[in-house]
């Protein structure tokens, strides 16, 4: 029985098990190489996703500020009118005033004038 076994373990069958165990051998390193090369991609992929967020990011912010500027010059151009309509009903209240006491001036020189025609 013994000589069977070893009839049957010959140097072919030899060469099949250490090829086999070679190819197994390969397998598990392409496995892990593969693991590797995917958990690569992985992390290029996510590194490609979170620049364009941040790029989105700061294209978000630079929109912002160029609203709060525009808001800004909105606001300070909103100011500057009111303060020439303030100026200009300011100058035209004085002006009423102005005419208003030329008025005055007018009737009393009127009234003298007719006082002493006559």
């Amino acid at each position: 029985a013994v000589e069977t076994k070893s009839a049957l373990y010959s140097p072919a069958l030899a060469r099949v098990e250490s090829s086999l165990l070679s190819s197994l051998s390969d397998l598990r390193i392409r496995h892990e190489v593969d693991g590797c090369l995917q958990s690569m991609l992985l992390a290029v992929e996510t590194t490609q996703y979170l620049e364009q967020q941040l790029e989105l990011q700061n294209a978000s912010v630079a929109l912002e500020r160029t609203e709060a500027e525009h808001q800004a010059i909105a606001i300070e151009t909103h100011m500057e009118r009111l303060e020439r309509l303030n100026r200009r009903a300011g100058l035209a209240d004085s002006l009423v005033v102005e005419l208003v006491k030329l008025n005055r001036e007018m009737q009393q020189l009127v009234e003298w004038k007719e006082e002493h025609e006559y």
